[in-house]
């Protein structure tokens, strides 16, 4: 670009300044010089910035990986000192117990009455002992679902206390007494059964002392997951779970299917069979063996269709204390192929 500033007669460097200065070239070049330090410098910075990043980052997870292993190891010995105060047998509670059952839930093969139990106050005290108690329906009662499904469904009902406290006297109302106590549940009957156990405290209780738990704490991806399992295990009802395999005996009802044709009430109960059995858990020994029928229809209509099987429960029980009291005394019944020996 031309400019009057410039003239032929010029010094050939000054007119080239003179030049540079009028378009603006020389401008540019002394911004750029004058620019290039702090692109250098912000250049340097985020260099500097990225490498701290990602330094901090690799902090923070060695930090949390620390974290989780210190976390996971202070877990592990709280389960273990939870878990160590059982023992190999008691940890396999469920299963001897699912094998004893199943020996009483095929073809029936009489009844049974230990010596121990016909002799006087044999029975009250036999019931005395510490004692883990189920109801259930016969095909459930062997299984290990069926068995955990029944124990999740029975709790302290008429059948057993009228077993353990039978009323006195033994009419309709009384028995309806006792039947409507059981329903209700709480303090009451447990002060009348202190010393028998639901089996569902086991079957929530036992797996959390079982090494499939400790694999889980072991195998916790995250602090999330070992919260989680922290938290389960402080809520586990381990001493319940304790006391029921440290009972001495089993009680368990045995519900038959329903007599053909029989009619069903609206809680449930109808005609059937019940084997009530009492085992000796050390040994596995029968101590009871006995099965007997309920049906409903011997209760007033009014009260049927609400306290059946409450009062069917009670009357059954009443009846195995009879026949066991009634029981000849010379001779124990001799345990037949399916009775431990």
């Amino acid at each position: 670009m031309p400019t009057w500033l410039v003239n032929p007669k010029m010094d050939p460097a000054l007119a080239a300044r003179v030049h540079a200065s009028v378009t603006g070239r020389r401008g540019r070049a002394m911004a750029a010089r004058s620019i290039a330090p702090t692109v250098a410098t912000i250049r340097f910075v985020v260099l500097v910035g990225v490498a701290g990043l990602v330094v901090a980052i690799l902090l923070q997870i060695r930090s949390d990986r620390a974290q989780l292993v210190s976390q996971r190891s202070t877990l592990l010995r709280t389960w273990s000192a939870k878990a160590s105060p059982f023992t190999p047998k008691q940890r396999e509670f469920l299963v001897r117990l699912e094998r004893l059952f199943a020996r009483y839930s095929g073809p029936y093969s009489g009844d049974l009455v230990a010596a121990e139990l016909r002799a006087p106050g044999g029975l009250a005290a036999v019931l005395a002992r510490p004692s883990v108690y189920v109801r259930g329906p016969i095909a459930a009662l062997a299984t290990s679902e069926g068995l955990a499904r029944a124990a999740a469904d029975s709790g302290k009902d008429s059948l057993l206390v009228c077993l353990l406290a039978p009323p006195d006297p033994r009419t309709e109302k009384a028995l309806l007494k006792t039947a409507r106590m059981a329903m209700s549940g709480g303090a009451p009957i447990q002060q009348l059964v202190p010393q028998v156990r639901r089996l569902l405290e086991a079957e929530v209780g036992l797996p959390f002392v079982m090494p499939a738990w400790g694999e889980r704490i072991r195998n916790a991806k995250d602090a999330y997951a070992l919260d989680r399992l922290e938290l389960a295990l402080n809520k586990a009802p381990l001493a319940a779970a304790k006391r029921v395999v440290e009972a001495e005996l089993a009680i368990a009802a045995f519900d038959e299917p329903a007599n053909t044709g029989a009619a069903t009430e609206l809680d449930g109960e109808n005609a059937h069979s019940v084997r009530l059995v009492i085992l000796e858990l050390e040994s596995g020994r029968a101590l009871l063996v006995m099965r007997r029928q309920v049906d409903p229809t011997w209760i007033t209509p009014n009260r049927r269709s609400l306290y059946a099987r409450e009062l069917d429960g009670c009357k059954l029980a009443l009846e195995v204390r009879d026949a066991v009291q009634a029981s000849p005394a010379a001779s124990e019944a001799r345990p037949t192929s399916k009775d431990p020996q």
